[in-house]
């Protein structure tokens, strides 16, 4: 009779557990950003029959009066013309951040949207860093490029656009990506329409 009793009481838990609340999806209030509160982070096509459901990233320490940069790359074979990649690299000029500081940067590549998570975040800097992300080796073709920019996720869990130098879709070698975006504080950034 017990288990009678809990099942209901289990299906209706997973029921209300089960809603849409996504952070990365905010619906915002504010008239004047209305095109930006309808952003989305673009997701990657299915280029395999399994996603590579691992952490891509790569760590270095770095001074703040010296600077650094901090590259990260995967690339997988498939059966297409031109292999999976997805590449970062963030340059972090001379005292961006307090010259006595030596922090652990942190890149993760996201294998499923097209975005880059930076650490330790909350983080601002002084001085902006410079990113450039690229994937490739993916079909492109349903990418209304009109509607293409280039992000980040501010505080308040909204999508905002980033500023950035230049923002590329090659269809015919199948690459989209952003040069010199600049990064004033440390979240999530990505390709968004």
């Amino acid at each position: 009779m017990k288990k009678y009793f809990l099942l209901p009481l289990f299906v209706g838990f997973l029921a209300l557990s089960c809603t849409d609340n996504n952070i990365v999806e905010p619906v915002s209030t504010d008239a004047t950003s209305q095109s930006v509160s309808e952003l989305k982070w673009l997701d990657l096509p299915q280029f395999a029959s399994n996603r590579l459901m691992k952490v891509v990233s790569a760590s270095k320490l770095i001074t703040g009066s010296v600077g650094g940069k901090i590259d990260v790359e995967c690339k997988i074979e498939n059966s297409k013309a031109y292999p999976f990649l997805m590449k970062a690299s963030l340059d972090v000029p001379p005292n961006a951040f307090d010259g006595s500081q030596t922090l652990l940067f942190t890149v993760i590549l996201d294998d499923q949207t097209m975005t880059a998570t930076f650490s330790p975040s909350p983080m601002t800097f002084k001085v902006p860093l410079s990113l450039d992300l690229e994937y490739s080796g993916i079909d492109l073709s349903t990418i209304d490029q009109s509607r293409l920019n280039f992000a980040y996720l501010a505080g308040d869990g909204s999508i905002q656009v980033a500023s950035y130098q230049k923002l590329d879709v090659n269809t015919s070698i199948l690459r989209i990506r952003v040069k010199s975006a600049k990064i004033e504080h440390f979240s999530r950034f990505g390709f968004v329409q």
